[in-house]
């Protein structure tokens, strides 16, 4: 018992002390270097999107996007069916087992609770690539879109 508060303090003081530090760090940073590849910065895209499909980012050239966390929550009260969303990119090719431009889903979105997943490994769009949301919700439902990751250049970020 006395090892575990032990390690629980450890962690609460290095935590502390990284919010503390001038530095930011980010534990996605420790997947890097790979060669030919540089960390560029966090990337956080919030909108609020209606039904249909709708572009949330253009992923600029030369870098690549990757979204680790994904937040859905409905923005009016109104909603009362969970709503069905997804993350695609702009590749109309078929195939694949998703289908065409599937990256991710579909997710159930609670309408009271909404929905939220940690992605460990990222889904990765590459440069010129647009990611976009695919929501069932009707119109008059919006719902709030957060996705949380970061962006590595192809090359050198100077």
């Amino acid at each position: 018992m006395v090892s575990r508060l032990n390690r629980l303090r450890l962690v609460l003081v290095a935590g502390v002390l990284a919010a503390l530090s001038g530095e930011v760090a980010h534990s996605f940073t420790a997947q890097l270097p790979i060669d030919g590849f540089d960390f560029f910065g966090p990337l956080r895209i919030v909108e609020v999107v209606g039904g249909g499909t709708t572009v949330v980012y253009d992923v600029p050239d030369d870098q690549i996007a990757v979204i680790t966390d994904v937040f859905f929550t409905p923005v009016s009260d109104a909603a009362t069916d969970p709503q069905r969303v997804s993350l695609r990119n702009n590749d109309d090719a078929p195939g694949g087992i998703l289908g065409p431009g599937l990256v991710a889903g579909p997710f159930f979105v609670d309408p009271q609770a909404g929905f939220s997943k940690a992605l460990t490994s990222g889904l990765t769009f590459t440069e010129g690539r647009e990611i976009v949301v695919s929501s069932s919700a009707p119109p008059a439902e919006p719902l709030m879109v957060n996705l949380v990751g970061y962006l590595v250049c192809r090359g050198s970020c100077d």
